[in-house]
Formats: structure tokens, sequence, C-alpha cells
């Protein structure tokens, strides 16, 4: 995941200066800071929703970000991943607890 966190930030530094609309520079600076944030904490599923759909806009608008997605989906998948697991242990563990009473 790491891997994949470096190159779609590499790209997107790489390209942003060739993106001349302003709100599509806002979108690739909050795309960056969120994969940075990403690699410290899992996001919620609200913010990775977000953050899905920024990418989508760009990789659909710009030809130079047609392979965000290669990256950013297997990233997206385990994170979702992570998030359903952690609330499987939650409920899990609520239940031991409610069963111990």
């Amino acid at each position: 995941m790491e891997e994949n966190i470096k190159i779609l930030l590499d790209t997107l530094n790489r390209e942003k200066d060739n993106i001349i609309d302003e709100e599509d520079n806002k979108k690739i600076m909050y795309l960056c800071e969120s994969l940075t944030k990403i690699e410290k904490e899992i996001p919620k599923l609200e913010e990775l929703e977000i953050i899905e759909k920024i990418e989508k806009e760009l990789e659909i608008e710009y030809e130079q970000f047609y392979e965000l997605g290669n990256y950013f989906d297997p990233i997206c998948i385990g994170i979702k991943k992570t998030i359903h697991d952690n609330e499987v242990k939650k409920l899990r563990e609520e239940n031991r607890r409610k069963r111990g009473n």
C-alpha cells in the first residue's frame, strides 16, 4: 500500500504544475494531503469516499491522471477491508461482553 501511495504522490506532484484550473489544483493538493495522512492513520469511510470521488474526477478530466485508479483502487480496497475488520472486531467484543453479563 505504501508503494502505491508513493507512486500516486509522485504522479500528482509532478503533474500539478501543468494544471491551470485553480479548483483542480486545490483538489490535487487535498488528495496529496489525504494520501499523506493515510500513511499514518486509516481514514473514516466518509473521508475515504470524498478522496475516492476526487480521484475519479481527476482521472476522468486529465489524460495524465488516467493511471491513478490502478494505484488508488488497491489502497481503497485495503482501507475498506481494514475498516470492515475493525468494525467486526468491535461487534464481536460487544457481543462477548453482553453474553458475559
